[in-house]
């Protein structure tokens, strides 16, 4: 349980090869798409990925999930690949640890006007 809007996502990159090979990148916000564009050939689906991850926990943080804009949000890519301190307004992002070929994030919005982001700590996360 939390105090404040939070939302989560983890994804597998084999599920996104079964959907097909349909390149969503260009759905991104601008700012991403540069910096997986600036990124080696060889890490651009994995940043997509923990792009992607960031994005739907934000925008289930903020309750409208991904008709909520993709474009319109910055959220980055995972750290350890692009930091980037841009996160919208109010929110901490944090990037989770996930078992190999999986990435993880969560998304957490200040409790008010005026607060500091939240710090995200995940003592845990297990999965089935």
């Amino acid at each position: 349980m939390a105090a404040a809007p939070v939302g989560a996502d983890i994804e597998s990159a084999a599920t996104r090869q079964r959907g097909g090979a349909v390149d969503l990148t260009g759905r991104l916000h601008p700012d991403e798409r540069a910096a997986i564009a600036a990124l080696p050939e060889a890490v651009r689906e994995e940043a997509f990925l923990s792009c992607w991850v960031r994005k739907e926990a934000y925008l289930k943080g903020i309750g409208t999930g991904l008709p909520g804009g993709l474009a319109t949000h910055h959220v980055g890519l995972a750290e350890r690949l692009a930091p980037d301190p841009r996160v919208p307004d109010g929110w901490a992002l944090a990037d989770l640890p996930a078992p190999p070929g999986y990435q993880a994030a969560v998304a957490v919005r200040a409790l008010g006007p005026g607060a500091p982001p939240p710090e995200v700590t995940v003592a845990r996360l297990r999965l089935g």
